[in-house]
């Protein structure tokens, strides 16, 4: 059997084709989304976001909110700096979508 020499770039697309509608189906079954880097498609994890007050001056009582919001699943990102007069300030956090 003789091949032509555009038949294996044909098989190749259809290959290429099959296996991204099934990256796209896996894709919406998960909370992840594609994106096109110089290295290829990637899938990117998507993000919720909270912002709480937490004690920011007693150490002992901001460690004990960190870890207590931390068991919730959600990642420190930043505290502002917005010290108020009851000695908090604002924590921005972020966890993984579910």
């Amino acid at each position: 059997m003789d091949l032509k020499p555009e038949e294996p770039n044909r098989f190749f697309s259809f290959v290429l084709v099959i296996y991204s509608f099934i990256t796209i189906l896996n894709v919406i079954n998960t909370d992840c989304v594609l994106s096109l880097t110089e290295e290829g498609v990637k899938m990117m994890k998507l993000w919720e976001y909270d912002s709480r007050k937490i004690h920011a001056v007693h150490m002992p009582q901001q460690m004990t909110d960190l870890e207590r919001i931390g068991d919730e699943g959600w990642e420190l990102v930043m505290i502002k700096d917005d010290l108020d007069d009851e000695g908090t300030a604002t924590a921005i956090f972020k966890r993984e979508k579910e």
